[in-house]
C-alpha cells in the first residue's frame, strides 16, 4: 500500500482573505488501482474581517449549505470544524478503469462531500474543483499504476554560474518536496524522487520555505519548479550566500524580575559559506550571578564578567542552514539590590573574520526591564539604535526584529499564526529568515505582509509548563537608503493563538539620526600602533617613531557615533582604560592635531 496526497491541496489553501487547513489522504494499492479517499476541512479562517461579515457554504449545484455570521467582530474569525454541521467531510472509494486505450479515469462507488465553494463578501474558495462532487463521476487521467522520477542538484553555487561544477559545494541530506512523491534520496548532493503519475495532470517539486527565506533572491535560485509530464532531469536548485557573515543574537526565556533566576541564550551562527572558527563573548549585568550548575551548554571560560564559548567552522553550507550555530544556555540570578523599574544590560559580541561582510551584527547590547508582571508577546529590533527614539546611522543596511510570542491561557495553543506587515521603507525581496523556536511555514499574504504558520506547534500553556510556553521567529530585513534624518522606521506585529483574537505587540521603532561622518574620515595615514587588542583592562596607542606629537583619541560606535574623546599634548601614546569604555566593538581614530594626518582601526573590548 502507497500513500501518497490527492489533488487537493493538502495542510492550507488560502484565496483572498480566506484561509483553509485541510487534510486529505489517498490510499492506494498500486497491484490492483485501488483507492481510498479521506478527506476534511479542519478550520475555515477569514482574515481582517470586520463584523456581520457572512461565511458561506456552497454545494455543487449552487445551493446554500450553511452559513454563519461573525457576530464578535473578531478581525482573524476562525470558524472550527465542529459549528459546521459535518458539510465539509466524506469519504470517497475510487477504483482506476480503463477509459479507452489512450487514458484512465477516477470513478466514486460512494457520495463525496457536497461542499464546493466557501465564499466571504466577494472572497471565494474552491475546495473539491479536481472531483466531481455529485454521485459518481469520472475525468481523465494517465496510467494509474506507473511511476517516473524527478531529479537535479542541490548546491552553494560558489562561482555563480548556475551548474553544479568544481568549486561548488553539496547540500547533504536535504530533499525538496515533491506533489505525489512516495520515495526518494540524496546522494552526494544529487536528490532523486520517485512519483507516482496516476492521478495528476501537474506537479510542483519545492525547496522547504527555510532555504527559500535564508538564501537570497539570484538568477540561479527558485524555489520551485511546476511541470506536467514525467521524468524530469535538471530540475536543479543553485543556492548562493556572502562568503562569511558571522552574527550574534541573544534571547531570553522569562522576564527579569528581582532575585528570580532567568534564562539567557546567547548564540552564534554564520550565514556565509566559508566555514569559520573563533569565540564568542557575553559580558554580564554586574548585578546578577552566573548559576552554573543550573546551565546547560555553559561556556568554555569565565574571564571576570565575561563568559566565553569556542566555536569551529560554522558555515551555512550544510544541509543544518541557519540551525548550525552555537548556542548557550545559562541561568542568571539578579542581586537582591535589583529593584522593579530597573534596566539590566548585557553585551554579546564576537571575533570578526577578516572576510566578514557586515561587522555590524557581529555585536549587539541587550537591555531587558526589571519588572513583576510583564507582556510576554513582544517584538525587539537590532540595532537597538539610541534613546526611546531608537537613532540609528543613515547608512545602516539591516534591520534584525524578533518576534516573541507565550501562551498564556490554560491550554495548549494547537495553530499560531504571527502576521506582519512591513512598512515601505523595509524591502521585502531582501527578507530572510534567521531562525525559529518551532516548525514554520512562512507565505507572503500581500505584498508587504507576511504569515509566519506555525501549525500543530501544540504550544504549552504557561500554566501548566511555563519554559515550554515560549516561542519566537528572528528574521532580518534591509532597509531602504538615503532616508531623510528623522525618519521613523515602525514596525509591530499580530499574533493569534488558535481562534483567538490578535495580540497586537508593541512598535519596534528605529528613527535616522544625523550624522555628520566626515569626523571620521580617515586623511593621511598617521603610523600607529593599538595594544593590546581586543582590549581586556587597556590598550595604548603609541607612534611606532617614538616622535611626540599633540594627539587627539577618538572613539566612535561601530555605526559612526562619537563616544569618547581626550587630547594629550607633547606625547608619542595615549592610552584608554576599560572603565572608560564598556566592552563592545568599536572605531578609534587617533589625529595629530598639528598635521591633521590620523589612523583609523578597529578596537575590541571584552
Amino acid at each position: 500500500m502507497l500513500i501518497g496526497q490527492s489533488q487537493f491541496q493538502n495542510g492550507y489553501i488560502s484565496s483572498g482573505r480566506i484561509e483553509v487547513i485541510t487534510d486529505d489522504n489517498i490510499y492506494h494499492d498500486s497491484s490492483s488501482c485501488f483507492s481510498t479517499v479521506d478527506y476534511s476541512i479542519g478550520t475555515i479562517t477569514i482574515t481582517n474581517s470586520t463584523a456581520l461579515d457572512t461565511l458561506k457554504l456552497v454545494g455543487y449545484q449552487g445551493n446554500l449549505l450553511e452559513q454563519v455570521i461573525n457576530t464578535t467582530g473578531m478581525s482573524y474569525w476562525s470558524v472550527p470544524s465542529y459549528s459546521l454541521s459535518g458539510y465539509y467531510q466524506g469519504l470517497a472509494f475510487i477504483e482506476d478503469f480503463m477509459l479507452d486505450n489512450t487514458g484512465y479515469a477516477f470513478y466514486e462507488y460512494s457520495q463525496f462531500s457536497n461542499l464546493y465553494k466557501i465564499i466571504c463578501g466577494s472572497d471565494t474558495l474552491v475546495v473539491e474543483s479536481s472531483f466531481p462532487t455529485y454521485y459518481g463521476g469520472a475525468f481523465q487521467v494517465s496510467n494509474p499504476c506507473s511511476y517516473g522520477t524527478v531529479e537535479g542538484d542541490i548546491f552553494i553555487d560558489n562561482n555563480n554560474d548556475c551548474i553544479f561544477n568544481t568549486g561548488d559545494s553539496a547540500i547533504l541530506g536535504v530533499t525538496p518536496s515533491v506533489t505525489a512523491g512516495v520515495s526518494s534520496g540524496n546522494n552526494g548532493g544529487h536528490y532523486s524522487l520517485t512519483v507516482q503519475d496516476s492521478w495528476y495532470t501537474n506537479y510542483t517539486v519545492s525547496m522547504a520555505s527555510r532555504y527559500q527565506f535564508i538564501f537570497p533572491n539570484s538568477p540561479c535560485f527558485t524555489g520551485s519548479y511546476n511541470f506536467t509530464t514525467l521524468p524530469q532531469s535538471g530540475l536543479d536548485f543553485a543556492l548562493q550566500c556572502d562568503s562569511t557573515d558571522v552574527q550574534v543574537a541573544l534571547f531570553i526565556n522569562g522576564a527579569v524580575r528581582p532575585i528570580i533566576p532567568f534564562t539567557l541564550a546567547p548564540r552564534v551562527h554564520n550565514i556565509g559559506c566559508e566555514a569559520v572558527s573563533g569565540n564568542m563573548y557575553l559580558v554580564l549585568d554586574s548585578r546578577v550571578t552566573y548559576n552554573a550548575s543550573n546551565s546547560t551548554n555553559p561556556p568554555n571560560q569565565i574571564n571576570g564578567d565575561t563568559l566565553v564559548w569556542n566555536y569551529t567552522n560554522l558555515t551555512n553550507a550544510t544541509n543544518q542552514a541557519y540551525w548550525n550555530s552555537i548556542l548557550g544556555n545559562i541561568e542568571l540570578t539578579p542581586a537582591s539590590t535589583v529593584n522593579i523599574g530597573d534596566t539590566l544590560c548585557f553585551k554579546l559580541f564576537s571575533d570578526i573574520p577578516n572576510t566578514d561582510v557586515n561587522i555590524a551584527n557581529n555585536e549587539y547590547t541587550y537591555c531587558y526591564p526589571v519588572v513583576n508582571s510583564y507582556d510576554p508577546n513582544i517584538k525587539e529590533v537590532m540595532p537597538k539604535g539610541v534613546e526611546n527614539a531608537g537613532y540609528i546611522a543613515p547608512e545602516t543596511q539591516k534591520l534584525t526584529y524578533t518576534i516573541h510570542f507565550q501562551n498564556t491561557g490554560n491550554a495548549p495553543a494547537i495553530n499560531i499564526h504571527v502576521t506582519d506587515t512591513l512598512t515601505n521603507l523595509l524591502k521585502r525581496g531582501t527578507l530572510r529568515i534567521l531562525e525559529a523556536s518551532h516548525t514554520m511555514q512562512a507565505t507572503w499574504l500581500d505584498s508587504n505582509v507576511i504569515d509566519f504558520k506555525f501549525l500543530n506547534i501544540n504550544l504549552a500553556d504557561s500554566a501548566s509548563n511555563e519554559p515550554q510556553s515560549h516561542g519566537f521567529v528572528r528574521f532580518e530585513i534591509e532597509m531602504e537608503q538615503n532616508l531623510l534624518p528623522g525618519t521613523e522606521i515602525k514596525n509591530k506585529a499580530e499574533i493569534y493563538f488558535d481562534n483567538n483574537t490578535a495580540v497586537v505587540t508593541n512598535y519596534a521603532l528605529n528613527t535616522i539620526e544625523e550624522l555628520n561622518t566626515t569626523t571620521i574620515n580617515e586623511l593621511t595615514e598617521l603610523n600607529i600602533t593599538a595594544y593590546p587588542n581586543p582590549m581586556k583592562d587597556y590598550t595604548t596607542f603609541k607612534l611606532s617613531n617614538q616622535l611626540k606629537k599633540d594627539l587627539e583619541l577618538s572613539i566612535y560606535s561601530i555605526s559612526g557615533k562619537l563616544l569618547s574623546q581626550k587630547r594629550v599634548l607633547n606625547t608619542s601614546s595615549i592610552t584608554l582604560s576599560k572603565g572608560e569604555i564598556p566592552s563592545g566593538i568599536y572605531l578609534y581614530k587617533v589625529l595629530d592635531l598639528n598635521t591633521q594626518s590620523s589612523k583609523i582601526g578597529k578596537l575590541i573590548i571584552y
